[in-house]
């Protein structure tokens, strides 16, 4: 059976958002997105897109795990994609480009609905050790499988990308300076 379907961007970033830096807190790295109540539907997919540079400090050669959550507050643990800890190397690296994609499906609908997210995270300067799959700089997220987990589609949610360092230092820096989150079906 075939849908007819139309994308539909739901958010364009402009401008830079913050840089996280200095904290080894997960931050949101661009402002939640609020989807409401009956929003998602079997089938439902949206993409989400963001790109931004990264610096990293060689004295501590961090750490950086990037997450997508979703759920009904900011950082809420109802639904939680990890790409793992991603190690850096000891050359530092000063506004290195990096990329995240990923997509977010619908499987089913209600209070108990399930939802099913696979992307992808592409950032410079990795160690060996922290090339999931071989791939070089290609990381997928989650690290292995697929990740599907709970979004009650009843009330409002919160879709949420953080980032996290390993290592509290003004060097160790990331921004996402374009993202685009889009309905694609």
């Amino acid at each position: 059976m075939t849908i007819q379907t139309f994308n539909e961007a739901l958010v364009v970033r402009v401008a830079d958002a913050t840089a996280v830096n200095t904290s080894t807190a997960e931050t949101v790295i661009v402002p939640d997105y609020p989807f409401v109540a009956g929003y998602f539907y079997q089938g439902r997919t949206i993409r989400i897109s963001a790109w931004g540079v990264l610096s990293s400090l060689t004295a501590t050669t961090p750490n950086i795990t990037l997450r997508f959550r979703m759920g009904t507050g900011t950082l809420s643990a109802t639904f939680v994609v990890a790409s793992g800890a991603l190690a850096f190397t000891s050359t530092a690296i000063t506004n290195g480009s990096w990329r995240l994609e990923g997509q977010l499906t619908c499987r089913n609908t209600g209070t108990a609905g399930t939802g099913m997210f696979m992307g992808q995270v592409f950032l410079p300067n990795l160690t060996a050790a922290t090339t999931v799959g071989g791939e070089g700089y290609n990381n997928t997220m989650p690290v292995t499988g697929s990740a599907v987990g709970t979004i009650d589609t009843t009330v409002q949610n919160l879709m949420s990308l953080s980032a996290q360092w390993s290592a509290s230092s003004a060097s160790n820096s990331i921004t996402v300076q374009q993202y685009i989150l889009e309905a694609i079906t």
